[in-house]
């Protein structure tokens, strides 16, 4: 299930409001990209956000954080579908 205000780039409410043309388009998208074996580039890629993990020990030492990566919807749709 898509939740809403969790993604970069395409969100889950845009898939959720778009017009049926559009999920036609990323159905045949995706299709193409598992035929070819190959994805864009933008589907391999997400930022890093550095999270503390202990808030209140020492913020400057980079031991003190992990990384979690935020990527576009659309990724974990592909990452779905070929695992």
């Amino acid at each position: 299930m898509l939740k809403n205000g969790k993604a970069a780039g395409i969100e889950a409410e845009h898939l959720k409001l778009a017009h049926p043309k559009l999920i036609v388009l990323l159905c045949i998208l995706f299709n193409k990209m598992l035929s070819c074996g190959k994805l864009p580039e933008i589907f391999c890629s997400g930022v890093i956000i550095p999270v503390p993990k202990d808030k209140s020990g020492d913020l400057t030492n980079s031991r003190n954080y992990r990384g979690i990566t935020l990527s576009p919807v659309n990724n974990g749709y592909i990452r779905n579908v070929v695992v």
